[in-house]
C-alpha cells in the first residue's frame, strides 16, 4: 500500500454527493470504520469526534492515495471542510492523524482525517447512532419522502425537510 492514506466519513464518500473529489488522487478505497461517534451537524455534513477508547463506530471509507498527492489531497479537503491551518479558531475541523480498522479487523495507523475540533460542542445536534453517514442520509430522505406522501410535512420549517 502507498503510504499517504484519508479516512473520510461524509460527503467524500462513494455515491455521496462530493464522492469525484478525491477519485483523481485515489489509488483504491476500503470500507473502514475508526472509534468515536458521528454527529449531523446539519442535514449536509457530519462532525465525527474520534476517540479510540470509544466503545462505538464511525463508518467510512479509507482512500489509499497516489504517489505523490497528500499534499494537494489534503488542501483540497481542507478548503472545502472549512479548514484554515492548525490552531486557527475559524476552523470548522481539524486534521488529525488517526488508527482505522478495515472490517476484517487489520488497523492501520497514521491516517489523516477531518475530525471535530476542540471547541465542538454536541448541543443542537443529532448523534447518529449507526455511525454511518450514508445510512443517516438514506434514512432521512425516507422520512422525508413519507412524509411528503402522507402530507405531514406541510408545516415543516424548510430546513428540517431539505436532505440537501
Amino acid at each position: 500500500m502507498s503510504d499517504a492514506h484519508v479516512f473520510i466519513y461524509g460527503n467524500d464518500m462513494r455515491s455521496m454527493p462530493g464522492r469525484r473529489v478525491l477519485e483523481p488522487f485515489e489509488a483504491q478505497r476500503f470500507h473502514a470504520e475508526a472509534n468515536g461517534v458521528l454527529y449531523a451537524s446539519s442535514a449536509s455534513f457530519p462532525v465525527a469526534v474520534l476517540d479510540e477508547s470509544a466503545e462505538s463506530t464511525v463508518i467510512g471509507e479509507l482512500v489509499q492515495l497516489r504517489p505523490g498527492t497528500l499534499q494537494v489531497v489534503l488542501s483540497t479537503l481542507a478548503s472545502s471542510h472549512g479548514y484554515f491551518k492548525e490552531g486557527d479558531p475559524r476552523n470548522l475541523f481539524e486534521l488529525k492523524r488517526i488508527k482505522v480498522r478495515f472490517f476484517g479487523g487489520e488497523e492501520i495507523d497514521d491516517v489523516y482525517a477531518f475530525v471535530a475540533p476542540n471547541s465542538f460542542s454536541t448541543k443542537g445536534v443529532e448523534c447518529v447512532p449507526s455511525g454511518d453517514w450514508r445510512l443517516y442520509r438514506e434514512t432521512l430522505a425516507d422520512k422525508l419522502y413519507q412524509s411528503r406522501m402522507t402530507g405531514s410535512a406541510t408545516n415543516q420549517p424548510a430546513a428540517q425537510t431539505n436532505v440537501g
